[in-house]
């Protein structure tokens, strides 16, 4: 029997790998885009034995050691805001993971910002091919980037690193369905506001793509009495996000073309050499996202020559689990 990239369905859950009630508050069928996969590989360690006797005598064999850590990535389109149900749809489980926290809901919005903390919380993963049934528990949230291009719908690529995978025969029963979810947050208006210094501005953007990332260490036990790696726990080192956008070069005031000369004359390089950002997906008066980066840092445009000279602008925050003053995102009406 064949297994087709349209076959795939995709459950997500909250908690720790362990049996708990599936509710359609804490779990969720999420549509997913080409492009899914999921990487499993076994480690393994060579052995030498190698003895001077009258006839050589060499060993060399490989011992397997255990699997790596469960890593699965996939694709969704970002959907929008409902103030009505207080609900952001799959954004909403997987930010809470990504970001460190629950988020707040107002009437108008979600917001989640990057928590001090060093833990995530945990999901669990069940990954259906056909017949087949996987599951990935104590996963959390490494990356999400959001890919935007005009007249194009948003798309974010999730990745996740869980502690175990493991071949199961059922899905959750109760789960919230958002397979059928037809709104979408399209990007053909978006725009990059930035602060440098005492001026501010917003700059039209053609493509581009946010990432945020959490880079966590997966925590193993490997001894001898136990012959194979286990892996414990997680912890996250350090948040990255960074912002690397396309716009036309083009005349007028806080334009691209004008961005050189701010960054050399506004920007303190012998102080901080940090500007506030803040990226707009949609249009403001319909379903939007907005993603701030405080206290950022933007490199030098690089221009690029075709049919119509653009600029290439790549913005950077790096931040460790202690900092307050981090990423914030929001999903508004």
């Amino acid at each position: 029997m064949l297994f087709f990239e349209r076959d795939i369905e995709l459950w997500v859950t909250e908690g720790n790998g362990s049996t708990i009630p599936y509710t359609t508050a804490n779990t969720v069928k999420i549509a997913v885009l080409p492009g899914s996969s999921i990487s499993y590989k076994s480690v393994s360690q060579s052995v030498y034995n190698y003895k001077i006797e009258t006839t050589p005598n060499r060993i060399d064999e490989k011992v397997l050691l255990g699997n790596t850590a469960p890593e699965f990535k996939f694709k969704t389109y970002a959907k929008p805001y409902n103030d009505t149900t207080n609900d952001t749809s799959v954004e909403k489980l997987l930010l809470k993971s990504l970001m460190g926290q629950a988020g707040t809901d107002a009437p108008t919005e979600f917001t989640a910002q990057f928590a001090s903390t060093p833990r995530l919380p945990e999901l669990n993963l069940f990954i259906k091919f056909g017949n087949l049934i996987y599951k990935i528990s104590n996963a959390v949230v490494t990356l999400a980037e959001y890919s935007f291009e005009v007249n194009k719908i948003l798309e974010v690529s999730w990745e996740l690193k869980g502690l175990t995978l493991e071949k199961v025969t059922s899905t959750p029963g109760t789960f919230t369905d958002y397979t059928t979810v037809s709104n979408y947050i399209k990007t053909n208006y978006s725009f990059i506001d930035l602060t440098i210094g005492a001026n501010n501005g917003k700059l039209p953007a053609i493509s581009g793509k946010l990432k945020l990332k959490n880079d966590v260490d997966i925590v193993e036990r490997n001894t001898l009495d136990i012959r194979k790696i286990e892996y414990l726990d997680h912890y996250v080192k350090a948040r990255i996000t960074e912002l690397d956008f396309t716009g036309y070069m083009k005349t007028g005031s806080y334009s691209n073309l004008d961005l050189f000369e701010r960054i050399n004359s506004d920007i303190d390089y012998g102080n901080t050499n940090k500007i506030n950002t803040k990226i707009t997906f949609g249009k403001v008066t319909e379903p939007h996202i907005t993603i701030d980066l405080p206290n950022s840092i933007v490199e030098l445009p690089e221009i690029q020559v075709k049919d119509v000279i653009t600029s290439n602008i790549k913005i950077t925050s790096r931040k460790d689990t202690t900092d307050n003053d981090d990423t914030v995102v929001k999903y508004k009406t």
